[in-house]
């Protein structure tokens, strides 16, 4: 898991869609075959009479830490989309251009009360 978390640390726009395939492929396979152990690991911990609490503990758990886990980058892309998308988007002038068109277009459709083909 490791190594595919620095792999994905490591991973740039420009490397294009098969490295970072690669590099999820990596985290993944590692993460969802490193579950199964952790459930067996769980249920070999306690006697059969309680193998079902067990298994349900460690699912139940690891439910917890997913949404926590969700929840955590959830608030972590809320808080850097909205100063980053803004600076993203002042260095495209042909966004703004396109912009500037279009509410020029507005103003002037309402002005004749007709409807507005814009391209």
């Amino acid at each position: 898991m490791t190594a595919g978390l620095y792999l994905l640390s490591h991973l740039e726009p420009e490397k294009g869609f098969w490295k970072s395939a690669l590099c999820m492929a990596v985290l993944g396979l590692r993460i969802g075959l490193g579950m199964q152990v952790l459930t067996i690991a769980g249920q070999n911990t306690v006697g059969y009479r309680d193998l079902g609490v067990a298994t349900s503990g460690v699912t139940f758990l690891r439910s917890i830490g997913s949404s926590f886990g969700a929840a955590i980058f959830g608030m972590v892309y809320a808080n850097q989309l909205g100063p980053n998308l803004a600076g993203a988007l002042a260095a495209h002038t042909c966004l703004r251009e396109s912009i500037h068109v279009r509410r020029s277009c507005r103003r002037r459709c309402t002005s004749f009360r007709r409807p507005c083909h814009s391209v």
